[in-house]
């Protein structure tokens, strides 16, 4: 019994004393959800208050992360960084608490939902040393961050409307 207690003790000390796991929960939210090539939006690591800005970001920071955009429905076949069908949008780096945010410009893509594909080199000790990963959103996804992990890209010459949006945030 005092084994147990001692040895249950040990794992409590490093399991407080362990860094927050930079993969174990990593997923991220665009806003907005809806938007054509060559708009502006903001993409945030999930558990980033919306109006945070990456000044109030505290040091020290993680290592960056390589974003990309992949269509979703393809994306349980992407396997690799090298992938042609990943489309770059830059590197988020977070802060010591796994907060972080940066704005994009959209590329030149076809109309259809984007879900997010990385590199993060801080995520291998959390993921048995894999660094790449592709967040392909269905129905296992939480509903309640399931609208926010999708871009859904118009055509360019496309106009969200009010309905549209109000949709959106019920998908």
């Amino acid at each position: 019994m005092r084994r147990a207690l001692g040895l249950l003790a040990l794992l409590l000390l490093v399991a407080a004393g362990a860094p927050p796991s930079a993969g174990a929960a990593l997923f991220f939210l665009f806003n907005p959800t809806s938007a054509k090539p060559g708009d502006r939006v903001a993409i945030r690591t999930g558990g980033t208050p919306l109006r945070f800005k990456a000044t109030q970001r505290i040091r020290p920071f993680q290592q960056p992360v390589r974003l990309f955009l992949v269509a979703n429905g393809v994306a349980p076949n992407v396997n690799s960084s090298q992938d042609p069908r990943l489309h770059p949008i830059g590197s988020l780096v977070p802060d010591k608490n796994g907060r972080g945010v940066m704005t994009f410009r959209v590329p030149q893509l076809d109309p259809d939902a984007y879900a997010v594909a990385g590199v993060c080199p801080g995520c291998a000790r959390y993921s048995n040393g894999r660094t790449f990963f592709v967040l392909h959103v269905d129905d296992a996804i939480v509903p309640q961050f399931r609208p926010f992990m999708l871009l859904r890209v118009r055509a360019a010459n496309s106009v969200a409307g009010p309905l549209e949006r109000l949709l959106e945030l019920r998908r």
